[in-house]
C-alpha cells in the first residue's frame, strides 16, 4: 500500500475527500526496526494533520486537530539540519504507538487513532 492508496481507502470510507497530499503523511513499517518513521514540517501542525501508518495488511489513521501541538519542535525530536519533526512511532508490542525516536518524548499516540483497518 502506498500513500495514494491509503488516502483513497480512508476517503472512500468517509464518503468524501478529507485527506490529501498536503494534510497527510504516510509511513510503512521500517524494514530495520518495528516503527513508522515520519519527517514532518512543524508548520503542518498548525492545521489539521493526518498520519497513515501502514502494515501488512493493516492501516492505522491518526488525526491531530490544528494546534494540538502549538510547538511541535519542543514536544518531539526536531532535526534542525532538515527543519523537520522526526517521529518514530513504535509498532512493537512493548511500546506500541509511542514515540521511540532517540531524543524523543515517548509520547503516546493512541489517543489520536481515529480508525484501524486490518
Amino acid at each position: 500500500m502506498d500513500k495514494r492508496q491509503a488516502m483513497e481507502r480512508v476517503n472512500a470510507d468517509l464518503g468524501h475527500a478529507l485527506l490529501d497530499r498536503g494534510n497527510t503523511a504516510f509511513s510503512d513499517v521500517n524494514a530495520a526496526k518495528p516503527v513508522w518513521w515520519f519527517n514532518i514540517d512543524p508548520r503542518k501542525f498548525s492545521n489539521d494533520l493526518h498520519l497513515l501508518c501502514a502494515g501488512s495488511p493493516g492501516l492505522i489513521w491518526l488525526t491531530f486537530e490544528a494546534n494540538t501541538f502549538p510547538s511541535p519542535e519542543s514536544t518531539f525530536r526536531f532535526r534542525s539540519d532538515k527543519g523537520m519533526v522526526d517521529l518514530e512511532i513504535s509498532c512493537g508490542a512493548d511500546r506500541y504507538m509511542r514515540d521511540v525516536k532517540s531524543g524523543g518524548s515517548g509520547y503516546d499516540f493512541r489517543r489520536h487513532v481515529r480508525r484501524e483497518w486490518s
